[in-house]
C-alpha cells in the first residue's frame, strides 16, 4: 500500500527535478496532484490515470426520455433516475430494466465517500455521521425496490437491460458511447482516481539514474505514442496509429469530461481488510439484522483500528 510508504517518508521528492516537473506541466490538470502529497511529487503514473464513469445506454435513455444530469449530481438524484428506469419493456409483467449491475453488497458510492472521509496518511476516518447513514438507507431502498441487477462481475446478462454501466475513463481516444461522471457526495465534486505510480526510494544507491528513467517514461517521446494512457492534455500532438490501426481522437465533449473529472480527482486508496469487513457489516444491515446507525458505528471502529496499526 503506497499510503504506508508516503506516511513513512520513504519516497524521493521528485519536485526538485526539472526533468520531472516540466513533463507534468504538459499533462492534464489534476494528474500532478494525485501523484503528490503536500505539494511534493512522489511518483509518476505507471500507466494511465483513470476515473470511474458511467456509460449510458443511449437507446434506453431516448426511449424513456430520461434527462441526464448536465452538471455534478448526487446519489439522491441517482435514486430518482433509477426509479424512472425500472420498467417492463418486454410486456411480460415484470420490470426488465435496471439502473446498474451490482456485483456485491458494497454500494457504488463507497469509493467516492472514502476519498473524502478516509485519509490513510493523516489517520482521518468518518463513517459514524448522518451523511453516511443517510447514504446507507438510500442504498437499502435501491436494493429493496430491485432497482439494480445483482450479478457477479463478468456474468453475462440474460434478457435484462442496464441503464448505467461502469467504465474506467482516461484515454484520449474517442469513446463511441455516452459517458457521464458518477454522482458525488453533496455536490462537493471529488472523483475517485485510480493510478499506479513508479517512485524512487530514498535509500536507493542510484537516485539520479532512477529519476532519469522516470522522466523518460513520462516524456513526450513516450507518452505521445500512448493515446490510450492520455496523460498529456494537447490531443493534437498524439500519434493515433495503434498497431497499424488509426484510432480517432476524443471529441470536444469527451475532452471537457476528462478535464473536469481529472481536475477534481482524489486519489483512491484501498484496504482489503476494511473492504472485507464493510461487506460483512453492510450485508447484515441490508438483511435487517442491524440498523444503519450500528453499521456506521462498527465500520468506523474497524477503520480506525486499521489506520492506527
Amino acid at each position: 500500500n503506497q499510503s504506508y510508504f508516503i506516511k513513512s517518508g520513504a519516497m524521493v521528492n521528485l519536485s526538485k527535478y526539472q526533468s520531472i516537473t516540466q513533463n507534468f506541466e504538459k499533462m492534464f490538470d489534476g494528474i500532478r496532484e494525485v501523484c503528490s502529497y503536500k505539494g511534493k511529487i512522489l511518483g509518476v503514473p505507471l500507466f494511465s490515470v483513470e476515473v470511474s464513469c458511467w456509460e449510458v445506454d443511449a437507446y434506453l435513455q431516448a426511449d424513456m426520455n430520461i434527462k441526464l444530469p448536465q452538471e455534478q449530481w448526487t446519489w439522491e438524484q441517482f435514486y430518482e433516475i433509477a426509479q424512472k428506469t425500472h420498467k417492463d419493456t418486454d410486456w411480460d409483467g415484470k420490470p426488465d430494466v435496471y439502473a446498474l449491475i451490482q456485483p456485491g453488497v458494497i454500494p457504488p458510492f463507497m469509493d467516492t465517500y472514502e476519498c473524502e472521509n478516509v485519509d490513510y496518511i493523516k489517520g482521518k476516518v468518518s463513517f459514524r455521521n448522518q451523511e453516511f447513514i443517510k447514504l446507507l438507507k438510500m442504498w437499502k431502498r435501491v436494493l429493496d425496490e430491485g432497482l439494480v441487477l445483482t450479478k457477479k462481475r463478468g456474468e453475462p446478462l440474460d434478457n435484462e437491460k442496464v441503464f448505467f454501466k461502469e467504465r474506467k475513463f482516461g484515454s484520449v481516444i474517442k469513446y463511441p458511447r455516452i459517458l457521464i461522471p458518477k454522482p458525488v457526495i453533496k455536490n462537493r465534486g471529488a472523483y475517485p482516481t485510480y493510478v499506479q505510480m513508479l517512485c524512487v526510494n530514498k535509500n536507493s544507491e542510484n537516485i539520479d539514474k532512477a529519476v532519469e528513467l522516470l522522466a523518460y517514461l513520462i516524456s513526450p517521446d513516450i507518452q505521445l505514442k500512448r493515446p490510450f494512457a492520455g496523460l498529456y492534455s494537447d490531443v493534437s500532438k498524439y500519434d493515433f496509429t495503434i498497431r497499424n490501426t488509426e484510432a480517432e481522437p476524443i471529441d470536444e465533449k469527451g475532452i471537457a469530461l476528462l478535464k473536469d473529472i481529472r481536475k477534481q480527482g482524489v486519489r483512491s486508496y484501498h484496504n482489503k481488510g476494511l473492504r472485507s469487513f464493510q461487506e460483512e457489516i453492510i450485508a447484515k444491515f441490508i438483511s435487517g439484522q442491524i440498523s444503519a446507525e450500528e453499521a456506521a458505528k462498527q465500520i468506523e471502529v474497524k477503520a480506525k483500528m486499521i489506520i492506527e496499526e
